[in-house]
C-alpha cells in the first residue's frame, strides 16, 4: 500500500500528497489497457524525513551486563518531545514521554527501532541493537575488541605493546590501544602512625567489579619469590 498522504491518480499515473512517515516503501505498480493488466515493478519510496525532525543519536550498538538495572537514555538532536521505540526487549520497560529504558535484561541479544517526534513530524527510525553479557569483563572485551583478532582480545594480551596485559588495563580503567605506562601507580614515600612506608596509590576501575587485585612484593624479582598478605604488605586505605 502507498505511504500515509500520498495518492495515486490510476488515470495518469501521477504521484502526489504529502508523505507523513520518513522511511524506505515499495509499492508494487503495474499498468491496464485493452489488452489486459501488464507486469508489475516494485517502486522504491526513499522518503526522507522532515527538516527539522530529531535524529537518534545513540550507538547502533549498546552493550551492558546481563542482571544489572538499566537507565538507558534515548537521545536526540533536536529535541523529540517524545519518542517511539519497538519491539520493547522483554523485561525492560520504556517510557515514550522521557525516551528511559529501564529494568534488567538476561545474557541475550536484542534489537529494536526507535524514532522521536516534535512538532515537525516524525524523525527517521533508527535500528539498535542491545547486548547483554554475562560478566563485566565480557561486555569490555566485546566493547573494545569487536570484529577485530581474537588473539588480541587475550587477557594476557598487550595490543599497545606496552607490556600491560588487557587484564590489568582492565581492572585500572586503562586505554588499551594506548600506551599505558605513564599512567601506572607510581611509588612514593608516606608516613602512617610514626612510620614511613613505600607506597603505591592504585586507582580500580569500578566497573571492574569481577576482578579481584592482589598486590605482591618481591626482592629479586623471581617468580618465585613473589609475597602478598600480612607480613609483607600493609593496606593503608582501601
Amino acid at each position: 500500500s502507498l505511504p500515509y498522504g500520498i495518492n495515486l491518480d490510476p488515470a495518469t499515473g501521477i504521484l502526489s500528497g504529502t508523505p507523513l512517515e520518513p522511511g524506505n516503501v515499495e509499492v508494487p505498480v503495474w499498468g491496464v489497457n485493452s489488452v489486459g493488466q501488464g507486469g508489475s515493478l516494485m517502486l522504491n519510496l526513499a522518503i526522507a524525513p522532515a527538516v527539522g525532525t530529531p535524529v537518534v543519536s545513540n550507538p547502533e550498538v549498546i552493550r551492558v551486563v546481563a542482571g544489572e538495572d538499566l537507565d538507558i537514555q534515548i537521545q536526540s538532536q533536536p529535541a523529540a518531545d517524545s519518542f517511539t521505540l519497538s519491539p520493547v526487549p522483554e523485561g525492560l520497560v520504556f517510557d515514550p514521554a522521557t525516551g528511559m529504558l529501564t529494568g534488567a535484561l538476561p545474557e541475550g541479544t536484542w534489537v529494536f527501532q526507535v524514532f522521536g517526534t516534535n512538532e515537525l513530524g516524525n524523525g527517521i527510525a533508527k535500528t539498535i541493537q542491545l547486548e547483554a553479557y554475562g560478566t563485566a569483563s565480557d561486555r569490555w572485551r566485546a566493547d573494545n575488541f569487536a570484529g577485530r583478532d581474537p588473539a588480541l582480545a587475550a587477557w594476557n594480551a598487550s595490543p599497545a605493546g606496552d607490556g600491560i596485559s588487557n587484564l590489568l588495563k582492565y581492572a585500572l580503567g586503562l586505554p588499551v590501544f594506548e600506551s599505558a605506562r605513564h599512567l601506572l601507580p607510581q611509588p612514593n614515600v608516606e608516613f602512617h602512625e610514626g612510620e614511613s612506608y613505600l607506597t603505591y596509590t592504585i586507582q580500580r576501575d569500578p566497573a571492574a567489579a569481577d576482578v579481584e587485585l592482589v598486590p605482591e612484593i618481591t626482592t629479586d624479582l623471581r617468580a618465585s619469590g613473589w609475597n602478598s598478605g600480612s607480613g609483607f604488605l600493609t593496606v593503608l586505605e582501601d
